[in-house]
Parts: structure tokens; C-alpha cells; sequence
């Protein structure tokens, strides 16, 4: 257990006891996800760029009065900040841009109904 990240350690620490023979394989899994996360977190800047980019376009989609185009270029924006909400853990960016995301998705479901 010393070769866990200390992340990792903690999460264990809090875990019940009854589940005790989870708990291996509960930081393995942690300390993959750790690693994952990790290594996406070199692209959070070109990704904080394109969501940029992102953002000009739906703003100027929204003043062309352009629904879709900019729920397309709305959806992407959200999903990266909810990435960067989860590398940096802050839960407020994060599920704020979840619920937005998902708003986004029943806005271009909804737009394909009536449209289609």
C-alpha cells in the first residue's frame, strides 16, 4: 500500500469495511485512472484554445439566429470544460457544464424532431 499515490490512500482510508477485498482492486483502478488523467492533462491548453474557438462560434451562431450551429458548437465547449472541471477537480465547473451539456443534447434531439 506505500506505492499508492497518496490520492489513492486516501480514497482506501474512507472505503467501508465490509468491502474490504475490493479495495486492491479499487486503487488499481484509481491508480489507473489517476495516470489516464495525467497524461490527457498535457492537451487541457490546446483544449482550453479550441473551446475558445468554440465559444466565438456559438456566440456568433447565436447572433445569426443559427439554432443548431450553435448547440453543435455548444455541446463540444461544455464537454471540454467538464474535462478541465475533472483534471483540476473543481465540482462546480464541472457539473454546472454536465447539466449544460445534457441541456445541449435534448436541444439538438429536440431541433432533429421538429425539423425532421
Amino acid at each position: 500500500m506505500s506505492s499508492m499515490c497518496l490520492c489513492c490512500r486516501d480514497v482506501i482510508h474512507l472505503l467501508p469495511d465490509d468491502i474490504a477485498e475490493r479495495r486492491v482492486n479499487g486503487a488499481a483502478y484509481l491508480k489507473v485512472l489517476n495516470m489516464t488523467l495525467l497524461k490527457l492533462a498535457a492537451y487541457e491548453q490546446p483544449l482550453k484554445w479550441a473551446a475558445l474557438l468554440l465559444g466565438l462560434f456559438s456566440t456568433v451562431s447565436i447572433v445569426q439566429d443559427w439554432q443548431l450551429a450553435a448547440m453543435m458548437f455548444g455541446l463540444p465547449f461544455c464537454l471540454i470544460w467538464v474535462f478541465c472541471g475533472w483534471l483540476r477537480t473543481e465540482p462546480q465547473l464541472k457539473y454546472i457544464n454536465v447539466i449544460f451539456s445534457a441541456l445541449y443534447v435534448y436541444g439538438i434531439f429536440r431541433y432533429f424532431l421538429i425539423n425532421a
